[in-house]
């Protein structure tokens, strides 16, 4: 995984908007969720993810999970929360 500090591009330069195949960054921001992730210790062995809660961008939902777990596993997590923003 790499770091990328996306503030510094267009929106139409980030690599998720252009493997998105939305025509237009309002189409791709409506159908896609921000999802941050970032490492809770030195040691990198737990990383938490995170989105906004659906209806108040105040609060922060988010999972916790084992790096070196599966794809699948985290994969699954990282849908579980996706799932419970959109609830929301």
């Amino acid at each position: 995984m790499m770091e990328a500090n996306l503030r510094s591009l267009k929106k139409e330069d980030w690599p998720a908007f252009q493997a998105s195949g939305s025509r237009s960054v309002t189409q791709f921001e409506s159908a896609f969720r921000v999802v941050s992730c970032c490492s809770v210790n030195a040691s990198n062995t737990v990383v938490r993810a995170s989105t906004p809660h659906g209806q108040n961008p105040e609060i922060e939902l988010s999972v916790s999970f084992n790096p070196l777990l599966p794809a699948e596993a985290i994969g699954a997590r990282l849908l579980g929360l996706v799932k419970a923003a959109n609830a929301t």
